[in-house]
């Protein structure tokens, strides 16, 4: 029984973490407002998409507004009456019968169930979100402490940490969503300019070229088993800067403050940083991220972020990046929402 010995070590070590380590409360409250504000940015970016017939944009609205959030970690991971209780059921006799093996399994998996353990939002080792199944996205503990998260950080490592990662697995809800029989309108409409923008992107990764040391040969990425990732950052990084443009009006109007000792820099430009923060790490070695760039379905940190960021708008303006350079292409890839034309 691999998930409730799982379930019986973490609630010890979350038992720790929070109390020695997070102030799990207060950011768990801050985390759940990030989503509900990012939340809203989506539903306004449904509302400007004027390629998605009437039926459809009902449809995806209403979706999102009734997707759930979990957060840190479940009420019943400090529950350590429980995981001794269930340290004690993961030793079964020899002597005991069969039947009352079966009794014992059978209680665990009542409290597996009851418990969720599946689900591993209270996992301090892990720091990915993910989407489940549509219905939820989850946040776990890793992610809503130091140095991903902290509740009294400014807004744009807010925004630019978490809620990015919120506007992402938002937009994972409706991977595929054509593909499910949706309600539309005229169906050659709104699912033709849904394929060509999502064409976009991945004709622009299946076109990066990375130099693979180890094996010695320039290769492209895979856009097409990548899109899915792709789209997700597309549109998750966009509902973020938006949802934070409004926070920092509603509170600061038009006079944000600086940072203290980087005045230096933008509001903008800090939460581009604080977006960049999130993709640093170590590859273990040379052939973990050349195999990772031609068969995985993310593209590797770096790549991800720099072809992410000069397809948003806002990116280039921030950072003064000429028009046609580098990170600032006149043609940008787009899937949801139109850019509008000045």
């Amino acid at each position: 029984m691999p998930d409730l010995a799982l379930y019986t070590w973490n609630a010890w070590l979350v038992e720790m973490v929070l109390n020695r380590y997070v102030n799990a409360s207060c950011n768990q409250a801050r985390v759940q407002s990030l989503v509900e504000k990012v939340r809203e940015a989506f539903v306004e970016v449904f509302d400007e998409n004027t390629w998605i017939e009437p039926s459809t944009r009902d449809w995806l609205k209403k979706k999102l507004t009734r997707i759930g959030a979990r957060i840190g970690y479940n009420d019943n991971a400090l529950d350590l009456k429980l995981a001794n209780e269930l340290a004690e059921m993961l030793v079964i006799p020899d002597e005991m019968s069969p039947i009352e093996q079966v009794m014992i399994i059978g209680r665990a998996s009542w409290m597996d169930s009851k418990m969720d353990i599946g689900d591993r939002i209270d996992d301090v080792t892990m720091v990915n979100a993910y989407n489940l199944d549509g219905d939820h996205i989850a946040i776990p503990m890793a992610l809503i402490r130091l140095p991903f998260f902290a509740s009294d950080a400014p807004l744009e490592v807010h925004y630019g940490g978490v809620g990015f990662v919120i506007g992402h697995e938002f937009t994972h809800t409706y991977d595929g969503w054509h593909e499910r029989g949706l309600p539309r309108g005229d169906p050659g409409n709104d699912t033709d300019e849904f394929y060509e923008k999502q064409q976009c992107l991945i004709d622009e990764f299946g076109n990066v070229e990375h130099h693979s040391e180890f094996y010695n040969v320039t290769v492209v990425g895979d856009g097409d088993t990548q899109k899915r990732e792709t789209i997700a950052d597309n549109n998750g990084v966009r509902t973020a800067f938006r949802a934070y443009r409004k926070e920092r009006l509603r509170l600061f109007g038009n006079n944000p403050p600086k940072w203290p000792g980087l005045q230096k820099y933008t509001n903008d430009q800090m939460f581009f940083i604080a977006v960049a923060q999130g993709w640093c790490g170590r590859v273990p070695d040379v052939k973990s991220e050349d195999d990772h760039w031609q068969a995985g379905p993310h593209p590797p940190g770096r790549i991800r972020l720099n072809e992410n960021m000069k397809n948003f708008e806002h990116f280039g303006p921030a950072f003064k990046c000429p028009l046609n350079s580098p990170m600032n292409p006149e043609h940008k890839c787009r899937v949801w929402r139109r850019i509008k034309k000045h």
